[in-house]
């Protein structure tokens, strides 16, 4: 998840370990990323996970918090 000018520095053709090294400890805006629990049949070896809704949003009651 890198910006717009993080990537561009990325594809660079003469990219030196430094630089390597700064992209990555750079932190993320988090602003920007959007992170909910989706199904688990996304992993599950014998259910098909190749279908339009495997990565929509699932409430699991085990993950929910009571504040």
């Amino acid at each position: 998840m890198l910006s717009l000018g993080q990537e561009k520095d990325w594809l660079k053709d003469d990219l030196d370990q430094d630089e390597i090294e700064g992209i990555i400890k750079k932190d993320y805006d988090e602003n920007q990323q959007e992170y909910y629990p989706v199904s688990q049949d996304l992993f599950h070896p014998k259910k098909n996970s190749d279908v339009k809704d495997i990565l929509d949003k699932v409430e699991y009651k085990e993950l929910e918090i009571d504040y």
